[in-house]
This record gives structure tokens, C-alpha cells and sequence, in this order.
């Protein structure tokens, strides 16, 4: 007889579950499986955290160059990109805990914003 372990820890992905379930995988392998996609999703979410903070270090150090070495050109391309990879970081990072919020109903349609 199988002890029902499983319920108590998470049902989230209904996939392992069943497979729990169906005998095919053990408990342990479910719970390393849940935390093996947490950890990617925790890194999913770091490399973008990385990118966007070395484009606002290429952006200070674009702006702050052209304080200590007097007569050199301003650094357009590094500014630009240093520009790019922060943004790009920063709205991939947004767009995640947005989608996120709507998927587990977190957020108010404009509909049924009360405020309105």
C-alpha cells in the first residue's frame, strides 16, 4: 500500500504527479524534478538581472569617461549599448512577474478596476 506523501508537498505540476502516482517515478525523483525547475526558473530570471546591471555599468562608465580624460570623444556606442542590454534586462524581468500576476489572476482587467 502506497503512502500518499505526495499531496501534502505540492501538486502544482500535475504531470509528475500522475506519474507519481501511476508508479512510474519515485516521491524523491518528483521533489528533485520540482526543484531542478525551480532553480532554472530562478536562473531564467538572474541572467536577465546580470545583463541589465552591466548595461547600467557600461552607461556610468560612457557618462563618467568623459569627465577624467579631457579632450576624448564621448563613448556613443558604449552608452548605446549599455542602454540596450539594461532595458532589454529590465523588460524581460517585468514582463515575466507580469505574465506571472495574470496567470495566478493577480491583476485587475480594466474593467474591473474599481478606480474607474
Amino acid at each position: 500500500m502506497k503512502v500518499e506523501k505526495f499531496q501534502e508537498v505540492d501538486k502544482s505540476n500535475l504531470f509528475l504527479y500522475h506519474k507519481w502516482r501511476r508508479g512510474y517515478v519515485t516521491e524523491s525523483a518528483v521533489n528533485i524534478m520540482l526543484l531542478a525547475q525551480r532553480l532554472l526558473a530562478v536562473l531564467i530570471i538572474v541572467i536577465p538581472g546580470i545583463m541589465a546591471g552591466y548595461g547600467w555599468n557600461l552607461m556610468r562608465d560612457a557618462i563618467f569617461a568623459n569627465f577624467t580624460a579631457a579632450g576624448t570623444p564621448f563613448p556613443v556606442l558604449k552608452l548605446i549599448g549599455g542602454l540596450t542590454l539594461f532595458l532589454l534586462g529590465t523588460f524581460f524581468i517585468a514582463g515575466f512577474f507580469l505574465y506571472r500576476d495574470k496567470k495566478k489572476k493577480l491583476l485587475l482587467s480594466q474593467h474591473e478596476n474599481p478606480d474607474r
